[in-house]
């Protein structure tokens, strides 16, 4: 419910305001500043489209997706990969609406403002620039020239000369005054061994005065570190590499059964006052905060799982529960007992009042309305 008023109140806006025509293009390059900010996708235009369609899934839900009739699945292609990928794709303009969200793009800004990493977050703009400066130290050592660097970080050669002087990179090859490149092969360079041990000195350094943690947490605070020290000295970084096992707690099952029994028969009592609500596995989950682990641990939790089994709903018994709540208001309000306002007060479709026609005849019998 939370997610279709999300989608309805970007619907309104987009109905209620006048933005003027953009191309794919802007939409693609809107999303584009968003999804490297968020680490989807990397300066030179490749995409992580595995982790993209998990995050996104993981946001919405398959349930979702589908209702919207936006589903992601693992197969290569689809809607979403082809909105961040192909310019000249167009598709419905609620999947705009769902991308936008998820990536924390405004309506209005996706319209309005060029986004980018000039302005005025400085929280975007360090992220744009490590990631920038992380993508110009692995092209350095690719055996690209400057020209080709620049073409694949969309900057100028002087821009490119500057950076690499500014992070000291050591690249592969040395430019002389001639604008030739004189090849060699960077491991092999005294360069290569000096920040070597400098690197090895770093990572070890890092271990002993972080000697509580493993090397993964160590590695999010220093992953250019990691990342040279990956790719150029991988033995050694195995051999340095500390892994702390984690602690598995042992669950009590029994005592979780009876907590959790008290607080479903709490949920449930609740959700029987008032105007009613269906009662479910998925319902009484959500109410406790565990939807996604309740159903799925039922058989460790045998009273649990009993009750709930015993005090579920069908679509048809929830009906009648609607409709008895209804003719009790109705009652309370000292309006007419009629079919029509009974239907409309329990918020009851007309294509299920069929079904449960006896029942409601039942209900009016005991009101002396029949």
């Amino acid at each position: 419910m939370e997610k279709m008023l999300w989608m309805a109140e970007n619907a309104e806006i987009l109905l209620n305001n006048q933005f003027g025509f953009k191309e794919p293009e802007w939409f693609r390059s809107q999303f584009r500043v968003k999804l490297i900010e968020k680490g989807y996708a990397r300066m030179n235009n490749y995409i992580h489209q595995k982790k993209l369609k998990q995050g996104f899934v993981d946001f919405y839900g398959h349930e979702y997706l589908q209702l919207v009739q936006s589903p992601v699945s693992d197969n290569n292609g689809g809607w979403l990969s082809d909105m961040v990928r192909k310019n000249n794709i167009t598709t419905y303009a609620v999947r705009y609406l769902l991308l936008a969200r998820f990536l924390g793009i405004i309506v209005t800004d996706l319209f309005n403002t060029k986004l980018g990493f000039n302005n005025e977050d400085e929280n975007n703009i360090d992220v744009y620039q490590e990631l920038w400066d992380q993508r110009l130290i692995e092209l350095a050592q690719s055996e690209l020239s400057i020209r080709e660097i620049a073409d694949v970080l969309k900057a100028s050669t002087k821009t490119i000369r500057k950076s690499i002087d500014r992070l000291g990179i050591e690249p592969f090859w040395k430019f002389n005054g001639g604008g030739k490149y004189l090849h060699k092969k960077y491991t092999d360079s005294e360069e290569f061994k000096i920040k070597r041990e400098e690197f090895r000195r770093k990572w070890l350094q890092l271990h002993a005065q972080y000697a509580d943690i493993s090397s993964n947490q160590i590695r999010r605070k220093n992953d250019g570190l990691y990342t040279w020290l990956k790719r150029y000295d991988s033995k050694w970084l195995e051999q340095n590499y500390r892994r702390i096992k984690t602690v598995v707690n042992t669950v009590d099952w029994a005592k979780r059964d009876a907590e959790l029994l008290t607080q479903v028969k709490r949920v449930v009592n609740e959700m029987k006052e008032g105007k009613p609500e269906r009662i479910t596995w998925t319902t009484i989950g959500s109410k406790l905060g565990i939807s996604g682990w309740l159903s799925k641990k039922k058989e460790k939790l045998p009273m649990t799982k009993a009750y709930i089994e015993s005090v579920v709903e069908s679509m048809e018994e929830f009906h009648i529960r609607k409709i008895k709540w209804a003719a009790e208001k109705l009652e309370i309000q000292e309006k007419a007992m009629t079919l029509w306002n009974l239907a409309e007060t329990a918020g009851v479709k007309p294509k299920y009042m069929e079904a449960i026609l006896k029942e409601i005849q039942k209900v009016l019998r005991g009101k002396d309305m029949i």
